[in-house]
């Protein structure tokens, strides 16, 4: 039987008032496992928060893999960043995840992601309904495998630049909110799932199509050109296949041009912004629902009109039969900045003003049916 022993904890409760970051490791599996945690600057000691794992690439490390932000947006959002670091993969000389590519098969780290769980919430109290994953490159596969087979206790999954592993049969006893983004012109992880010509995941295409069958989600997708609004040679497409089951979503986002990239603050979506927005609207859902005998009807295909705005955003061809729903405007923080509760089927028209000029996440959301769409507003 495998034990989980703790090694070592590096600091305490006391001491994150004066440090957030903690470097911490356990023995699991005979091997000492270490990883990063990050309290954001507005936990207080016995806060319940979300809990998201960030996932490095081959050959990377937890400590490393905080340079792409992600503390920063914790700070916003009040969650626990966890940064694991993979074990070395003899084979490369190198970290890798057994994340079904083929990378340090005989690790059990789908065993070792449980038991950090674990750890990590006798430390400080998690959401269990809110436990994300997301990655980058191997740590891409590796959030995908957390989703296939860690379905139980991810909430939601968000993987860049790496797909499901060659070696993976997903079989998730629910549907998994799952986001992806890839740059079309990605040499190191191609967009056909190859790594130097070698097959080592799914396309992306292939990936889309199994996450929609598995989620139950439409055929085609709501399909966005983001604006162009940085000067880093790349367009994005973004496509939104939702509803789905269970409140499910399966968004990609098409990065036209782009190679093995991170994106950030310079280019025309931050990853981890929309990454975090997207967690954000996804936690487990309810195990055993309560609705009306007939169910909620979906919300229709709706449009925002003007889109860009100004004052007003007017939300036409909303169609619920009653069905009562919420509608929330989101920065790209994932604060939510306009509430509004929706039980009229009129088409609606929302107050502007206060919000400065920008892209935000306008949603509407009933038991099982959402509808998201970006809201520019220019002055």
């Amino acid at each position: 039987m495998k034990k989980l022993i703790l090694f070592s904890v590096l600091c305490t409760l006391s001491s994150f008032a004066m440090s957030q970051v903690s470097s911490q490791s356990f023995v699991w599996d005979g091997q000492t496992r270490a990883y990063n945690i990050y309290i954001p600057s507005g936990y207080s000691v016995g806060d319940t928060v979300p809990l998201v794992f960030c996932l490095h690439g081959m050959g990377d490390t937890g400590p490393n893999f905080m340079n792409t932000g992600f503390n920063t947006v914790a700070d916003t959002a009040n969650f626990i960043a966890v940064y694991p670091t993979a074990l070395i993969d003899p084979f490369f000389n190198a970290t890798a995840w057994n994340c079904g590519t083929g990378n340090n098969p005989t690790v059990d780290d789908i065993g070792f992601f449980y038991a950090l769980i674990d750890t990590v919430n006798k430390a400080y109290p998690i959401d269990m309904d809110k436990i994300h994953a997301t990655g980058f490159s191997l740590g891409g596969f590796m959030s995908n495998r957390m989703a296939c087979e860690m379905s139980d206790k991810i909430a939601s999954i968000a993987s860049v630049s790496g797909t499901i592993g060659v070696n993976i049969t997903c079989t998730p006893t629910r549907p998994v909110p799952m986001m992806h983004m890839h740059g079309t012109n990605d040499n190191t992880i191609a967009w056909d799932g190859t790594f130097n010509g070698f097959p080592v995941g799914q396309g992306v295409d292939t990936m889309i199509e199994t996450w929609k069958t598995i989620n139950n989600c439409p055929g085609t997708a709501t399909q966005t050109a983001l604006p162009d609004i940085a000067s880093d040679g790349y367009t994005i497409d973004h496509f939104d296949y939702s509803p789905c089951d269970e409140g499910s979503e399966v968004e990609l986002y098409k990065i036209n041009g782009a190679d093995h990239v991170w994106m950030f603050t310079n280019n025309d979506v931050d990853s981890r912004v929309e990454i975090w927005r997207f967690f954000h609207r996804h936690p487990m859902p309810p195990a055993t629902p309560v609705l009306d005998v007939a169910g909620p009807a979906p919300i229709n295909k709706i449009q925002l009109t003007p889109n860009p705005a100004s004052e007003l955003v007017n939300i036409v061809g909303l169609d619920r039969s009653g069905f009562p729903a919420q509608l929330e405007i989101y920065d790209l923080s994932g604060r939510s900045l306009i509430t509004q509760h929706i039980s009229s089927d009129a088409d609606l028209q929302v107050d502007l003003l206060n919000l400065e000029s920008g892209m935000y996440v306008l949603r509407l959301s009933s038991v099982y049916h959402t509808f998201s769409e970006n809201l520019i507003i220019t002055r």
